[in-house]
């Protein structure tokens, strides 16, 4: 038995990659970082050692939850897509290749949805040079005034991320200042110095690292997958811990 078969043959990680991918997209990746069939679910731990023999390195999920995912298709309307979505997590993807900055951003956003009282929500380590922060659907309301929450994916994630970067930029300025030079952030970037300054010529943290926003069927690694790149576990993580 192969490392990556013997680790996905271990009980503990085949329980909680069903428990996580329920109702879910769930598509294996392979070791040439090619994608399998879409749409496609896990079942049963035989689904995951089947796709782990034909070569799958990684799983990766939606973000979104559907009443059927099977029955999503390639080029659907958006309203069709709507209608079979039952919930979303809000997935915080911190783009950038650099796992030290990456903690500052991690530390941050952590700090500031505790700030909210949020609580349901998981932290890990993408198995590369940064952090996925998961907000879990059982965080949002089903309804909110006359705004149906499910329904809305794109439109609330988006307006959640930008009020998010819109009140943690200047600390994350202040942290980025305080933990690297300017040369050390030019070459842990690899940008130069008028790439990262904002119109004022203040470190601007969002042209140092991008948060992506998810757009309909956009697909994660799962908590707890093998990273198809680096062969690193995608591990969750105690938000104390960010730093270390």
């Amino acid at each position: 038995m192969n490392p990556i078969e013997e680790y996905y043959s271990r009980e503990d990680v085949q329980k909680f990659l069903l428990e996580f991918g329920k109702d879910r997209e769930v598509v294996a990746v392979f070791r040439d970082q090619k994608f399998g069939k879409r749409p496609n679910i896990l079942q049963t731990k035989d689904d995951i050692l089947e796709e782990v023999k034909k070569g799958a390195i990684s799983f990766h999920c939606s973000a979104e939850k559907f009443v059927n995912p099977l029955a999503l298709e390639a080029g659907m309307p958006k309203e069709k897509i709507d209608e079979l979505r039952i919930g979303w997590d809000l997935v915080i993807d911190i783009d950038i290749d650099s796992i030290e900055i990456a903690k500052i951003y991690a530390k941050v956003f952590c700090e500031f949805l505790k700030q909210y009282g949020i609580e349901n929500f998981m932290i890990k380590y993408t198995g590369n040079k940064s952090f996925h922060i998961i907000v879990f659907s059982e965080s949002f309301p089903k309804k909110y005034g006359n705004i149906d929450v499910p329904k809305s994916y794109i439109e609330i994630s988006k307006k959640i991320i930008e009020y998010l970067k819109f009140n943690t930029k200047d600390k994350i300025r202040e942290l980025l200042i305080e933990f690297f030079s300017l040369k050390d952030l030019l070459n842990l970037t690899k940008k130069s110095l008028n790439e990262i300054l904002d119109e004022e010529k203040r470190i601007d943290p969002f042209k140092i690292a991008k948060i992506d926003i998810f757009g309909l069927r956009h697909l994660f690694r799962m908590p707890y997958a093998i990273n198809e790149k680096t062969y690193k576990v995608s591990i969750p993580i105690n938000p104390k811990e960010i730093m270390n």
